[in-house]
């Protein structure tokens, strides 16, 4: 899992990487920009699941070692 740190700068090239190819999509209307965008989605829901994920699991080993 990446640092806390490295996760935030990948989320926010993710999320400008994403603004940008719609942006270029709404512009010239090739689907190429559009796949792009879509793939950059895909990217943060996986970041945001994965962290998620992580979160959980040491939750669950912090309450097994306290108890």
């Amino acid at each position: 899992m990446l640092k806390q740190e490295r996760q935030s700068k990948q989320f926010s090239k993710s999320a400008a990487a994403a603004y940008s190819h719609l942006d270029n999509f709404i512009k010239s209307a090739k689907p190429e920009e559009l796949h792009k965008y879509r793939v950059e989605i895909k990217k943060l829901k996986a970041l945001l699941f994965l962290k998620r994920i992580f979160r959980s699991v040491m939750m669950k080993l912090i309450y097994q070692f306290n108890h």
